[in-house]
């Protein structure tokens, strides 16, 4: 009775709040108007001060006061621009407002913080842009010439009081206001001008998802994904028809038919065109789908639908959101390169319709490029990304929404098929028996995880985040690294959920049979990751509760690199010692990091010694390193635009809050690590010399005896094999290139060929796998007596079997901190 009694009193109090909020909304927008209509006489030519009184007039006779058509189209003035970008924003807040009132009781109660703190924003924004008008400039020494006009805004100085009679107290301080805006950097143009086109578009797919839900029972929209209505004209389009539509836009269907107000009509090409294949920079692979919830279908449709976007242009939206939240370019600030050759042959219609989106702000982009290196950036503005991300969790959580059912892919605009399916196919090529082997006995496992847990730390997760102070510069840096962790962690479990095609189960617990994808070494992907990419903090949330049992390759890539080094005629004290002592990552860490708590310190360790076996580039500290470091940490942090990666570089930045703490770091590690920089290095050079055939060629180098070397024409074309007996071709690769192309084949290869032998083995001692994780398994065991020793077991047939030696061990799940149960409403 005491829950009842408190959600009731919580939806009570959502018409005040939302009363209270349109209210002083209200209030601004009517002096946004009166500061509007200043400009425009002030465009038109009559002077404020000399004709304030018809003026006065003049806005007298306009009642009622209107927001029609305040944003900036047809906008000259900086200061006009400025005043529509100010009521574009509050007019997004009044639709934001009324859309989570009539859209849930509940959201507007959790909503309100949020709108305080972008109100708060405005605000800071204005006093920011005022500092200038309290603090002005010394005036310039009086001279005999006479006074000109410039362009340049000069500090405002009050008036004589006659100048202004007839002008109430407000309007005269909104004139100040004026005057003070106008003194705005081109920066902060910039930084508006993008707010105002994505909240423009942003409030109108608001409206639009307002408008539908008032004329429609939420059942209505399973009939518009699902089928055709009985007195529309078109037909229904088969899976063949959806995949070739025509490149010219589709316009929205007419009032009455409403069936096909937010679902996009495709159309079929008259000739079938074929797609092109090649090397691209950057993103290579145009996404297939995208799936989501019920309101998320509602709101990106009506985002797009003013646009009036070809199918073409919808693919590359919707190509965009999937990318920009996987974790892949976590470290480009999520901006996706994307070449003009990719656009051509993948989505030739979208060539024009990116500029739409990117007019519209639905898409950010990064103009510069250098054709042949450097390709041009985009991303999903974070306010839509998040939007998505809230209607998603609240969809998740809600008890009539069915996993099964209610999934909905866009790129076709109807309800999603089955669960994805398992490749056994490498760009279009047949791949090994082995590595075929492993995805077919992961494919045939199922995992059962509680949904609704999770949704629930992700909700408090991103309460957390939000709640973040952002006073000072390691405060803002701190929170927009724990934003993006949040989206990272959502598009994991988006993955593993939703695009895994995943069954709701009762209390609150969710089913999915995993499908998975080769990769050219020989490990597999879950389908966009899924849970492989899931963090630990949420693993533990997901099967700590549950008899699913974690087991790890014991120091997987150290191990593997070692035996490589051996098996090239190498040593190596340094990882010899790492590998046969436990503590060793411990103290390492501690030498290296030791102003940082255990767990990550440790992490950031291993995520350093991972890298750098990887294969990952690493130089001696310099002043010109370090100069490096200082402007990329200023272009990702402060400028917050994307930098080019580097590894051991990006995964230091991730533990620090400051510059200059994350390059002293680095010293300690580049000087801790000198050993094993000297060994590695060794191993790189000699992988340099056997490609070149200047030493003896590697039992992994294979050539062809038929084609020749582009680097030298009396040696064989090379190519990699690793223990999966999985080749790469590697001809004309050479130095870094080509210690980061064979360093990772190799690794991931061994790891690949001793984790299939030990899943197979395990059934054999009743362990049953659930989920593949690269470097080891989720699995149930059917008996823990004396699992240690069947561990070993394990372990020795599977390094006999595989040619690699390794050792299986269980690491446990730890116990999570749930938030949300501190808060109870979240």
């Amino acid at each position: 009775m005491t829950s009842i009694a408190q959600t009731n009193a919580s939806t009570q109090i959502n018409p005040e709040l939302s009363a209270k909020l349109q209210s002083q909304l209200e209030a601004l927008l009517n002096k946004l108007c009166e500061l509007r209509w200043i400009c425009d006489s002030a465009m038109l030519g009559w002077d404020i001060n000399k004709d304030s009184e018809y003026f006065m007039e003049r806005v007298r006779n306009i009642q009622p006061l209107t927001y029609i058509n305040m944003g900036r189209q047809g906008l000259t003035d900086p200061t006009c621009i400025y005043v529509g970008s100010l009521v574009t924003r509050v007019l997004t807040l009044k639709g934001m407002i009324g859309f989570d009132e009539k859209f849930s009781l509940g959201c507007l109660q959790d909503s309100v913080p949020q709108y305080l703190e972008t109100i708060n924003k405005i605000s800071a924004e204005a006093c920011e842009l005022l500092e200038s008008l309290q603090n002005p400039p010394a005036p310039a020494p009086a001279t005999d010439e006479p006074e000109t006009v410039v362009e340049q805004p000069q500090p405002y100085v009050e008036p004589v009081k006659p100048a202004r009679r007839g002008l109430s107290d407000r309007v005269i301080e909104t004139i100040r206001q004026m005057e003070a805006l106008a003194n705005a950097t081109p920066e902060q143009w910039e930084r508006l001008e993008r707010l105002v086109r994505t909240y423009k578009v942003y409030a109108n797919a608001l409206e639009g998802v307002q408008r539908f839900h008032e004329k429609h029972p939420s059942s209505e929209l399973e009939e518009f994904f699902s089928k055709r209505p009985a007195q529309s004209q078109e037909p229904t389009e088969t899976v063949e028809d959806i995949d070739d539509v025509s490149d010219h836009a589709v316009g929205a269907a007419p009032a009455a038919d409403l069936s096909n107000l937010y679902i996009m009509k495709l159309r079929k090409r008259s000739t079938k065109g074929e797609e092109k294949q090649r090397s691209y920079l950057g993103t290579a692979y145009m996404a297939s789908s995208y799936v989501c919830t019920k309101s998320v279908a509602i709101f990106i449709n009506s985002l797009l639908e003013e646009l009036r976007v070809n199918h073409d242009t919808l693919r590359f939206y919707l190509h965009m959101l999937n990318a920009s939240t996987v974790h892949t370019y976590h470290h480009e600030n999520y901006f996706v390169p994307v070449c003009r050759d990719f656009i051509a042959d993948k989505c030739p219609g979208a060539k024009e319709g990116k500029k739409s989106l990117i007019a519209a702000g639905l898409l950010e982009c990064q103009e510069d490029y250098i054709p042949g290196e450097k390709s041009k950036r985009y991303r999903v503005p974070f306010e839509i990304q998040e939007r998505i991300i809230d209607l998603t969790i609240n969809d998740l959580l809600s008890e009539d929404i069915e996993l099964q059912s209610d999934r909905y892919d866009l790129m076709k605009q109807r309800r999603a098929k089955d669960a994805p399916r398992s490749q056994y196919t490498l760009d279009g090529q047949k791949i090994t028996d082995s590595h075929h082997g492993h995805i077919e006995f992961n494919s045939n496992t199922t995992n059962v995880f509680p949904k609704v847990l999770l949704c629930k730390q992700l909700k408090a997760y991103r309460a957390k985040y939000k709640d973040m102070p952002e006073n000072t510069l390691e405060e803002r840096i701190a929170k927009l690294r724990a934003r993006e962790w949040f989206v990272s962690a959502f598009s994991a479990y988006k993955a593993g959920t939703l695009d895994a095609g995943a069954i709701s189960l009762p209390n609150g617990m969710a089913m999915i049979k995993p499908a998975y994808a080769p990769q050219k070494s020989g490990r597999i992907t879950m389908y966009r990751g899924g849970f492989q990419n899931l963090p630990r903090e949420l693993q533990d949330v997901a099967f700590y509760w549950t008899e699913y049992r974690n087991f790890d390759m014991v120091a997987a890539q150290s191990k593997i690199a070692y035996q490589l080094l051996k098996e090239d005629g190498l040593e190596s004290a340094w990882l010899k010692n790492y590998i046969d002592d436990p503590n060793a990552k411990k103290v390492h860490a501690a030498a290296c990091f030791p102003d940082a708590d255990t767990d990550a310190r440790v992490k950031t360790f291993k995520d350093c010694l991972h890298a750098y076996l990887m294969g990952a580039a690493v130089t001696a500290p310099s002043d010109k390193l370090r100069i490096e470091w200082e402007t990329a940490w200023k272009v990702k942090f402060i400028d917050r635009k994307p930098v080019r990666p580097s590894a051991l570089r990006d995964i230091v930045f991730g533990l620090y809050n400051t510059c200059s703490g994350a390059w002293e770091a680095f010293v300690r590690w580049y000087n801790h690590c000198i050993p094993l920089i000297k060994d590695i290095s060794a191993w790189h050079k000699h992988i340099n010399l056997a490609v070149a055939g200047k030493v003896n060629a590697p039992t992994w180098l294979v050539r062809n005896s038929v084609q020749k070397s582009q680097l030298d024409k009396n040696l064989g074309k090379p190519s990699c094999r690793n223990k999966m007996g999985n080749t790469d071709p590697i001809d004309g690769l050479k130095g870094g290139n080509l210690i980061r192309e064979v360093v990772p084949f190799l690794l991931q290869g061994a790891e690949a060929r001793f984790i299939t032998e030990a899943e197979v083995i395990s059934e054999e001692y009743g362990i049953s796998i659930s989920l593949n994780m690269h470097d080891g398994f989720i699995a149930l065991v059917d008996d823990d007596t004396n699992l240690e020793g069947k561990l070993l077991e394990i372990s020795s047939k599977a390094s006999e079997r595989s040619g690699v030696v390794g050792c299986l061990a269980e690491k446990p799940f730890k116990e999570p901190k749930l938030l949300f149960e501190t808060d109870p409403y979240i």
